[in-house]
């Protein structure tokens, strides 16, 4: 119930839409994402998330697989850590990821729905492939993949090129999943602006 929960509008680039750019494109589609969001400073110092997301050997043990680092925790006091709570109805549209990396811990599964769908590497640095983008807005399912993520597996995901979401909760239980936030540098923080549209506040 501490969750700011929120419905917001746009496209798959999570960028600002040109105004250049012929009706079909796909930057020109938009979607609607809900959810809600816990928080770091909502999470007691003492519980179990709180410790592993600050336990070095975790840390050490995240940069040896993605093969970076060394990784710090982030300076931000909301955003080291996130719980997103999706009840029913909520969903992630098909988006990219504009971090390098995630990693994320499942702590429960939504009764149905809640899928984590994904497009492995459906665009790279040299080739946006928006022909391929816009055939999956549009309802294809080639190459879809679904993560078996049941509660406890944790997740490291590049998601910059591997375009991806999460469908519909249905039933009473919602569907948690913690974020945990590293970056390559020390003291990294997000803005106010991002602060604001994600939790709803700036401290």
């Amino acid at each position: 119930h501490k969750a700011f929960h929120q419905t917001v509008k746009g496209n798959a680039y999570l960028e600002e839409i040109p105004t250049d750019l012929p009706d079909e494109h796909p930057m020109r589609f938009e979607d609607t994402t809900a959810l809600g969001v816990i928080a770091q400073d909502l999470i007691p110092q003492e519980s179990g998330l709180q410790i592993l997301y600050r336990w070095q050997p975790f840390i050490d043990f995240i940069a040896g697989v993605i093969g970076r680092g060394p990784l710090f925790p982030y300076a931000c006091p909301l955003g080291g850590i996130n719980l997103a709570v999706m009840n029913e109805g909520d969903h992630l549209r098909w988006h990219f990821d504009v971090s390098d990396f995630v990693v994320s811990v499942n702590l429960q599964d939504p009764q149905a729905g809640g899928k984590f769908e994904f497009v492995r590497n459906i665009r790279s640095p040299e080739d946006p492939r928006y022909e391929a983008v816009s055939a999956l807005l549009k309802g294809s399912r080639e190459k879809v993949e679904i993560l078996d993520n049941p509660p406890g597996c944790l997740v490291l995901f590049e998601g910059r090129h591997t375009i991806h979401r999460v469908t519909q909760i249905e039933g009473h239980q919602s569907r948690l999943i913690a974020l945990f936030g590293y970056g390559l540098t020390p003291n990294m923080t997000s803005s106010d602006y991002l602060r604001q549209i994600r939790y709803g506040r700036t401290l």
